[in-house]
């Protein structure tokens, strides 16, 4: 039963008690108490101990339905602190992507653009070399003796 004691314990706690032995004999017989009236004073003793243990249980129950309470707050504060920096680091690695695609687009662009010249300067180049080609041919035939009008035929500008 644990520390709620009996109601025979009770009775006999009571009794253990000088005076209220007499009382309970009768040797109180002025104050008027009666047998009824000494057992109810006993069972209220009694009651008034149970109470007290069953609010202090209360008391305690209370007190751990608080704590869990504070804990489950502290940690929904901390499981929503933990997402937010999780949602923050997200944002961050977003607008990091986002900007080496970008860096990346124009490196693309400005390679294409350099590819298009280097393409575009191989063939002036390719030209000017068939040009100087022409008219080393033309001056070749010339100091052989070759005629303006041949050489035009030969050799066409």
């Amino acid at each position: 039963m644990g520390d709620i004691k009996s109601s025979m314990d009770a009775v006999i706690a009571w009794m253990s008690l000088e005076t209220n032995y007499v009382r309970w004999k009768g040797g109180d017989k002025h104050s008027g108490s009666t047998k009824a009236s000494l057992a109810s004073e006993i069972v209220q003793c009694n009651s008034a101990k149970k109470r007290t243990a069953a609010a202090a249980k209360m008391d305690d129950w209370s007190e751990i339905s608080a704590r869990a309470y504070a804990l489950k707050k502290e940690q929904l504060e901390f499981t929503h602190d933990a997402e937010k920096q999780k949602l923050e680091v997200v944002k961050r690695r977003e607008a990091r992507l986002t900007e080496e695609t970008k860096l990346n687009v124009q490196l693309l662009t400005i390679q294409a653009e350099e590819a298009h010249w280097k393409f575009e300067l191989a063939r002036e180049t390719e030209e000017v070399d068939a040009r100087i080609r022409k008219i080393q041919t033309r001056k070749d035939l010339k100091e052989r003796g070759w005629i303006d009008v041949d050489i035009n035929l030969a050799c066409p500008m």
